[in-house]
């Protein structure tokens, strides 16, 4: 573990073979915010929450998720140690805090570029990761295996 190193060629060799890598510390500058969400998947993403309101366009692939203290209240709901408070100083801790479920929650993941909101309005975003091509291609083939 390097702390503080500037970028000196050991490092970014390091870094460029994959023998080193990045990580950012757990607390509450942290970019990914106060809480994550692992799950078992084959794309290795997770939930998380962010600290700020900013729109970033790309990211690495995972999910932010809206209300992410309400979640892990939600997830840990029948666990009578994870209180709102226990939750909510697990997240302002300096080190990493693991809370595993008593009972498996499935996770749903609709990716979506066009999404019709409660009063009518239907709201269309950028196809960020090419999927509604591949769609158009299938469904203009009359592919019914989707």
């Amino acid at each position: 573990m390097i702390d503080d190193e500037p970028g000196t060629e050991e490092v970014i060799d390091g870094l460029q073979s994959g023998q080193l890598g990045i990580r950012e510390r757990p607390g509450v500058d942290n970019a990914l915010g106060l809480v994550k969400f692992d799950f078992s998947n084959q794309s290795e993403m997770y939930m998380h929450g962010k600290p700020s309101t900013e729109r970033r366009g790309f990211n690495h692939g995972c999910i932010r998720v809206e209300g992410p203290v309400s979640l892990a209240q939600w997830m840990l709901r029948n666990q009578t140690q994870w209180t709102a408070k226990h939750i909510a100083d697990a997240m302002h801790e300096e080190t990493t805090i693991r809370a595993s479920l008593v009972k498996a929650v499935s996770v749903l993941i609709v990716y979506g570029t066009a999404v019709v909101m409660e009063d009518g309005q239907v709201h269309f975003y950028r196809d960020l990761y090419g999927y509604d091509a591949e769609l158009e291609r299938l469904l203009a083939k009359g592919d019914r295996k989707l």
